[in-house]
């Protein structure tokens, strides 16, 4: 070295950066991980040993922070406009009888958003990447939670039904089997627009789905059906529907991931 030298010693890029993922439920070897940036989610699964025996991949929930956020934003602004149409409806000052069960049903929507937590839920087929298939792979990020629930044997019924409760799977049964063991739909179910939250997280949807080809639907364990409410009547049809199978959905998730 000579004088007025300059030596410069770089960091290695990202060497201080610590990404923390977590796997639960049905993984040889469950925990906190730390990753790097640019691992992917099946390294992360063979790093903790694999699935167990008992492991039912079709059900995995995968979570993240940011789309928590936004989760949270999206029930935030859907609760403030409920809230505006519930104030709109109750200066309406309307005694008639469909105009209070109306406003009755908006506060039991309104509830349940304003005390749903958001879940960040994305939709990855499990059962096909730890099959390698590299299309449902997913690059890591700070915060990540995969968990891998146990293998089902039931179908559950939520939802306007007399009885919202879940059955033993039984493969000749279909949707309308399953809603009659639960004491059929109430008088305020649109039958017309009922659907199937599948184990993963994705939704079929009867009217335009021909997986719904026929009245006796190929339903399997660890689905669920979901009878909303009747609410073609209501100035709000879209924003209630959209928000109801929004709040069904996280609440599903939350479920999945709170039976550990």
């Amino acid at each position: 070295m000579q004088g007025r030298d300059v030596l410069t010693v770089k960091q290695i890029p990202d060497y201080s950066e610590r990404l923390t993922v977590r796997l639960a439920g049905e993984v040889k070897f469950p925990g906190e991980y730390v990753v790097k940036k640019g691992d992917t989610l099946s390294q992360l699964i063979a790093r903790a040993g694999g699935l167990t025996a008992n492991a039912f991949p079709r059900g995995a929930v995968f979570t993240r922070e940011r789309l928590k956020q936004l989760e949270a934003q999206r029930l935030k602004e859907a609760g403030e406009r409920l809230q505006a149409d519930l104030t709109a409806m109750e200066l309406q000052g309307d005694e008639e009888k469909g105009k209070v069960e109306d406003v009755q049903q908006l506060k039991g929507l309104l509830e349940k958003v304003q005390t749903t937590r958001a879940l960040g839920r994305l939709v990855i087929d499990v059962e096909r990447l730890v099959a390698n298939d590299a299309q449902q792979d997913v690059i890591l990020q700070n915060g990540d939670m995969l968990m891998i629930p146990a293998t089902p044997q039931s179908v559950s019924v939520i939802g306007e039904v007399q009885y919202a409760t879940s059955h033993l799977y039984e493969s000749n049964l279909s949707v309308e089997d399953y809603i009659a063991h639960s004491g059929g739909i109430t008088r305020k179910a649109d039958d017309d627009k009922i659907y199937v939250v599948k184990a993963n997280g994705s939704v079929w949807l009867p009217e335009k789905s021909s997986w719904f080809g026929s009245s006796r639907v190929a339903l399997e364990p660890g689905d669920t059906i979901v009878v909303p409410l009747e609410v073609d009547r209501l100035n709000k049809l879209q924003l209630w529907t959209n928000v109801s199978q929004v709040f069904y959905q996280i609440a599903l998730g939350a479920a999945a991931v709170g039976s550990l």
